[in-house]
């Protein structure tokens, strides 16, 4: 959303106080609001020894932080710093420690060791502002930046990337991560345990070994909002978000979830909005609300789509579907219910692909619901299947017989699906290509994928002739049925610009919110 602008004189006393800080900044020497000590690695005169100034800057960021006092900046400047750093002293709610990269310098942490920025037990009112992490990927220099120590308040990480490495809170209340981007962990990409009202918003989470986000063991009152969370379906546990183990009172709202495993997992939750996200491009099922100890939690204004198998299940007690828009998965399944509760079910827009969808709305509901092409701007043509896996299941040699020009989707009857010279896209890549050949289980594609997936989770999905280049936007035609069909009036289903958080904007403005990452890594 786009602020207001602010009035002359306004601007005028903030350029004023700018202009003090940049000056404090570059001498060294105290602000009102603390001390600056200035990092320079690859300046000659920088020496361990020296008091932080810009012209006898410190060497090593540790040293500075260990200097730091309530109110202190340590600015560092371009280089590649090899260190584990701890910050081990609080900042007060006015008056934070502010550990920050010089802006428009690339400030790396990385190194043949374990390197990353942590904070001690019960430190609070931390900035951490504009650094590069950098793991090994080797396993033995994997990096964070977080802090498992309990009891740790009021920390905000916003502008890093991190590289092979994730980010950790553990045991932290009221912290934020913004506007950051994470990927290439072996692990989970950004986890939060035992957190209390902590923030995940406007981030780039990719391309992990594992989930992109959990949220677990007791976390209460987060939120995780305007992130774009995809790519995650590469290892055995590739979830967008899970949730699990004691959660409660968790929001998900505004986020676009896509190409993941699995687009959000949850267990053992108590109480919930998930509210104006899209989830699609799943290569197996959309929303789980699942294991029968997932209650209480209100599911409305979201687009839930083009999922490989279920569109979403639900176990619970207290599950509420409102305003939604949802199309039938691959496996014919809409709105499936797990146990023994009844949902409320209404203003949901619904497409199902034939009259054997496993539809569960709950007793009595849906009586404003409405079955009908939604409509989307861009998106490919719904049909009995649009999401296509390598079916294990039907044919347990069908990986077997998959090569990077031919999926054996285990299914017959695959030309019912597929004609020779069809636009398809495989594993949501973006990448046109062109059917070649359909076999009776098979489809055959030119250009070929670099490689399969180790455990052949691939997926086609066919374009056909629907135009828009593969530039998926699942918000509402003008002449779609969901316009102002909402509990209130308003349209359903989510208002998010795939293609705008695709590039890093998440307030509309046309500007990427996100720290670039290097050329090399995009």
């Amino acid at each position: 959303m786009k602020r207001s602008g602010m009035g002359v004189r306004r601007v005028g006393r903030v350029a004023v106080w700018a202009a003090v800080l940049l000056a404090s900044a570059v001498i060294g020497v105290p602000s009102a609001m603390g001390a600056t000590l200035v990092v320079a690695q690859g300046d000659a005169a920088a020496g361990d020894g020296n008091p932080g100034t810009d012209a006898a800057p410190l060497k090593t960021i540790g040293r500075a932080v260990a200097m730091a006092k309530t109110g202190d900046t340590v600015l560092v400047k371009a280089g590649t710093y090899p260190e584990a750093v701890t910050i081990a002293v609080s900042g007060e709610k006015d008056r934070p420690i502010v550990l920050q990269a010089a802006p428009g310098q690339r400030v790396v942490i990385g190194g043949e060791r374990r390197c990353g920025i942590t904070w001690a037990a019960g430190v609070g009112y931390v900035v951490i502002d504009g650094f590069e992490v950098r793991g090994g990927g080797d396993g033995r220099n994997e990096g964070s930046i977080g802090a498992t120590g309990e009891g740790g308040h009021h920390v905000t990480v916003r502008n890093c990337v991190l590289v092979r490495c994730r980010i950790l809170l553990t045991g932290q209340s009221d912290c934020t991560i913004r506007r950051c981007v994470q990927t290439g962990c072996r692990n989970n990409g950004v986890s939060l345990a035992g957190c209390k009202g902590c923030v995940v918003e406007e981030c780039e989470i990719y391309g992990n070994g594992a989930d992109g986000l959990v949220v677990t063991h007791g976390s209460d009152g987060c939120t995780v909002r305007r992130n774009y969370i995809h790519n995650h379906w590469y290892d055995s546990h590739p979830d967008a978000i899970q949730v699990y183990r004691g959660v409660t009172n968790f929001t998900v709202e505004d986020n676009l979830f896509f190409n993941s495993g699995q687009g959000f997992m949850m267990e053992q939750t108590d109480g919930g909005v998930f509210r104006n996200n899209i989830i699609a491009g799943t290569h197996q099922s959309g929303i789980l609300l699942g294991h029968r100890n997932t209650h209480n939690w209100r599911v409305e204004g979201n687009t839930i789509a083009y999922t490989g198998f279920r569109a979403v299940v639900y176990s619970g007690k207290n599950t509420t579907f409102l305003n939604n828009v949802i199309t039938t998965g691959g496996d014919n399944k809409l709105i499936q219910k797990a146990g023994e509760f009844d949902a409320v079910s209404d203003y949901n827009l619904l497409w199902k692909s034939n009259d054997g969808t496993v539809y569960h709305p709950g007793a009595g509901q849906g009586q404003h619901s409405k079955f009908a092409d939604p409509k989307f701007r861009c998106a490919p043509p719904l049909a009995d299947r649009v999401v296509h896996y390598v079916d294990r299941w039907a044919d347990e040699e069908a990986p077997g017989k998959c090569t990077v020009n031919k999926l054996t989707l285990g299914r017959k009857n695959v030309p019912a699906y597929f004609n020779k010279n069809d636009r398809i896209e495989v594993n949501f890549d973006g990448i046109e290509r062109r059917v070649t050949e359909v076999g009776e289980d098979y489809v055959a594609f030119d250009p070929p994928l670099r490689s399969l997936h180790k455990y052949v989770w691939d997926v086609v999905v066919n374009w056909r002739d629907a135009p828009g280049g593969f530039k998926w936007d699942l918000r509402l035609a003008d002449d779609s049925p969901g316009k102002g069909m909402g509990d209130k009036g308003q349209d359903v289903g989510s208002n998010i610009d795939m293609q705008a958080y695709m590039r890093g904007d998440f307030d509309g403005d046309g500007k990427r919110d996100l720290p670039a990452l290097p050329e090399a890594e995009e």
